[in-house]
């Protein structure tokens, strides 16, 4: 059937409470330095945060990207002046 509609994530409006103790739980995540660039650069150009709790939110994961990317940058470049 071409005019079903296909719901999507988005159109069951399911909003994330990052205020529950579950959201507060750490995952491991491995990523590429080229990943963690790119996901960082999407979340820098689309976040819209509102409200103080979601600006504080938005700066810590932004801080956690900051930290990592750096990080294996600096190993990176320490690594290349031992060859």
């Amino acid at each position: 059937m071409p005019d079903e509609v296909v719901p999507t994530d988005e159109d069951s409006g399911e909003t994330i409470n990052l205020l529950s103790p579950q959201m507060s739980e750490p995952v491991n995540l491995e990523l590429t330095l080229g990943e963690a660039m790119l996901v960082r650069q999407v979340l820098d150009s689309s976040m819209n945060p509102r409200g103080f709790q979601m600006v504080e939110f938005c700066y810590q994961l932004m801080a956690k990207f900051k930290t990592a990317i750096e990080s294996k940058q600096a190993l990176d470049s320490t690594g290349d002046s031992d060859e």
